[in-house]
């Protein structure tokens, strides 16, 4: 799981940019006094939204999400796919017991709040 780290940097990079060029195109509309004021940046982050939504059908579910619906096998299938290392290698095996020990700690916790049954 050492990618984790760059793939949070770039997600934090492209949000920080991301803000001031969608203020940067609102100002530059500010001036016009045309219904191109609000259509052209509204219909530019619709744009991208559609593409980035249309992406999104091509990447993988997580490991964790087969693991925490106990579909195993897909899990350690992504996890192969991720480190692009078989299943017995040391580092995709602790990826997989990182996984599973969160997935229990959270079931753990879900169960201590939601209290005893009456």
């Amino acid at each position: 799981m050492g990618d984790r780290g760059p793939a949070a940097a770039l997600n934090g990079a492209s949000l920080i940019s991301g803000v001031p060029l969608a203020y940067w195109i609102d100002y530059g509309f500010t001036k016009m006094y045309t219904q191109a004021s609000w259509r052209v940046p509204t219909t530019l982050q619709c744009i991208l939204t559609i593409i980035g939504g249309r992406l999104m059908i091509f990447m993988p579910n997580t490991p964790r999400w087969y693991n925490a619906k106990m579909r195993i096998e897909e899990g350690d299938s992504t996890l192969c796919r991720l480190h692009d290392e078989p299943l017995d290698n040391p580092v995709v095996q602790q990826a997989k017991r990182e996984i599973l020990a969160v997935i229990e700690s959270e079931l753990e916790a879900n169960k201590l709040l939601d209290g005893p049954n009456l």
